[in-house]
């Protein structure tokens, strides 16, 4: 699972100010998670100051990251070994995780918004913080990429309560 905080909402133009994976296992058939690894979180400086909004939003600021760089050979070590990226939302991720690391360009990615029917199953909205409370009865502060994905996988892991089944199984058969 992967999440980063970026300058703004523009690939092409925003950079990324932090990035976090946690790898995990589950059953291919079942979508059972079945381990969660260690989660791996950095620092980038973008080379500019941060715009307020995006401080306000992620308690990120221009000090935390001054000099920090993310680990090119971490990413590309932890992009090796997955099988499946998975993103809340992806189409936001993913490009601009692919512009800067290459390495996502070959992966198949899956996107915990689009690829699990939440509204099929009562949950009235996709927001990350909105999952984790109404889904899975836990709160936590959005918009740290780490707590990000430990938070997603946990919504992915609870079942639902209509049916049992996995929103990790409906992402797969997606």
């Amino acid at each position: 699972f992967v999440d980063v905080e970026t300058t703004g909402m523009q690939w092409t133009a925003d950079r990324i100010i932090e990035f976090a994976a946690v790898p995990f296992t589950f059953g291919g058939s079942s979508g059972t998670i079945t381990k969660v690894g260690l989660p791996f979180a950095s620092l980038e400086d973008p080379g500019r100051p941060l715009p307020q909004e995006i401080v306000r939003l992620t308690h990120i600021t221009d000090d935390m990251v001054a000099g920090q760089r993310i680990d090119d050979a971490q990413v590309d070590a932890l992009t090796r070994t997955a099988d499946l990226v998975v993103a809340h939302n992806a189409r936001f991720d993913r490009p601009f995780l692919e512009a800067r690391f290459p390495g996502f360009t070959e992966k198949h990615w899956a996107c915990s918004i689009n690829d699990v029917p939440w509204e099929r199953h009562g949950i009235g909205s996709v927001k990350l913080g909105w999952l984790l409370m109404e889904h899975a009865g836990l709160y936590f502060r959005a918009h740290r990429a780490e707590d990000d994905c430990l938070a997603a996988i946990h919504v992915l892991a609870t079942p639902f309560a209509d049916d049992g089944s996995v929103p990790m199984r409906h992402l797969l058969t997606a």
